[in-house]
């Protein structure tokens, strides 16, 4: 069998169907809260980032949870 160059560059039998690689990312949000901010603008903060990040088109959106930590408001990620 004679071999062929697919698009990436990569050696394929003749017969076979190239497979297009993709890659899905995401973005994980830690909600933390600024100097001088409050628990209510990071959630806010939060909130426009999962926003512009859907607009973007990320497939997943992760809010990290932190428990008993001031500086983060997402300590219950659940609600």
């Amino acid at each position: 069998m004679s071999g062929v160059v697919g698009d990436l560059g990569t050696s394929m039998r003749e017969g076979e169907t190239p497979v297009e690689a993709t890659l899905h990312l995401g973005v994980v949000d830690q909600s933390p809260i600024r100097a001088g901010g409050t628990a209510a603008d990071a959630l806010r903060e939060t909130i426009a980032l999962a926003v512009a990040t859907e607009a973007m088109g990320y497939e997943r959106y992760w809010v990290a949870e932190h428990h008993n930590a001031p500086n983060f408001a997402g300590t219950s990620p659940e609600i």
